[in-house]
């Protein structure tokens, strides 16, 4: 919202400009309303700086000058091809990265893996599916406490995730 300036013993920010301020500015009160200016219908003063701060935000602001774009981009320093290159190759490594993280599939994902059985899987070191297929069903049986016919289940399911 918008305050006028009241002048008394000391200048202070208004309630709201007055109707005669609005008045002089050129300005329908319900405009001023929609443009977020205060209204104060008590007042009866009429100050010429509020009339001023109306009609200035009432303009419309300068269009910015093309030419002083086109000079400030003149005067950035060119780039070196070496740099360019330099952040191709450090873009591209990253999204090899992703890619990668995008074929790993967790452990939850597989029927009938619940919280309890993705625990006991990851204190055995396996947290994707393609570690469950590698890895040996006795060896995962004996470090997760599950039984070995439960994680031959669990390796079928995998098998249709992938």
């Amino acid at each position: 919202m918008i305050k006028p300036i009241v002048i008394t013993d000391r200048k202070r920010k208004g309630r709201g400009f007055s109707l005669g301020e609005i008045k002089e500015a050129g300005v329908d009160i319900r405009k001023a309303k929609k443009l977020g200016f205060l209204v104060d219908r008590r007042r009866k003063t009429v100050y010429e700086e509020n009339i001023r701060k109306l009609k200035e935000l009432l303009k419309p602001p300068k269009p910015v000058k093309k030419k002083a774009v086109k000079e400030k981009i003149s005067e950035e320093k060119p780039i070196k091809k070496e740099t360019i290159e330099k952040e191709k190759k450090k873009a591209v490594k990253p999204r090899k990265k992703e890619e990668k993280k995008e074929k790993e599939i967790l452990i939850t994902e597989i029927k009938g893996v619940g919280k309890k059985t993705s625990e006991k899987l990851e204190k055995a070191g396996i947290k994707t599916v393609n570690d469950l297929l590698s890895s040996d069903t006795k060896n995962i049986a004996e470090k997760s406490g599950i039984s070995e016919k439960k994680i031959e289940k669990l390796k079928e399911n995998a098998k249709e995730l992938l």
